[in-house]
């Protein structure tokens, strides 16, 4: 039996949750997309971070950085 025999003898018994089904599968995809967003954040406060300490801003206002990142991402 291969896959397109199983798809076909489980259609009738998926077909009633057709609507769920499409709405789970937006619903990953859309998770999946936002699961970027949290390296391409952390990405860019470590280059704003390194960028400020190469320019002598003292470690406090980074540090400061650092932590309202972490508070918007965590909590």
């Amino acid at each position: 039996m291969n896959i397109w025999q199983i798809i076909q003898r489980l259609a009738p018994f998926v077909k009633p949750y057709r609507g769920w089904i499409i709405v789970s599968l937006v619903l990953t995809m859309l998770g999946a997309l936002a699961a970027q967003v949290n390296p391409l954040v952390l990405r860019y406060t470590v280059d704003t971070v390194e960028q400020r300490l190469n320019q002598g801003v003292q470690v406090d206002a980074s540090t400061k950085l650092l932590v309202e990142i972490a508070a918007i991402l965590f909590g």
